[in-house]
């Protein structure tokens, strides 16, 4: 391993051991570093303004997921591993979800399914 790599994999560590320490200033430290790596992996997957939920969301998690980083992987690797998981969450959760207005009627074949209580007319096999 070269001089700058063992120089690099040092400072990562101690910044790891900060970020543990829950250090503030490592904390704003990694999110000037890393967070346009991860903003561009979930730009990948999602549309800026989500790409952006779910970086912050992943700096949220990292708070308590940091005890876990095992440094199998390079910091960055880690943060743009879980900002990829969460961004493909976002995905199938969205694909999930249907728009409903509960104020509008239901169709009548649809309303004779339920009782006055909303529940089912005839429950379901």
């Amino acid at each position: 391993m070269s001089e700058d790599m063992e120089q690099a994999a040092t400072e990562e560590q101690q910044l790891v051991g900060r970020l543990r320490q829950r250090d503030a200033s490592a904390y704003h430290e990694a999110v000037q570093r890393f967070s346009g790596s991860m903003l561009a992996t979930a730009r990948s997957m999602l549309d800026p303004a989500t790409a952006e939920d779910v970086v912050q969301e992943t700096w949220v998690a990292v708070i308590d997921a940091i005890d876990g980083f095992e440094g199998r992987s390079a910091l960055k690797t880690w943060l743009c591993t879980i900002t990829a998981n969460r961004a493909r969450n976002r995905l199938r959760k969205s694909n999930r979800e249907t728009l409903t207005d509960f104020q509008s009627p239901l169709d009548p074949s649809l309303e004779r399914r339920f009782n006055e209580g909303g529940s089912w007319a005839q429950p379901t096999r």
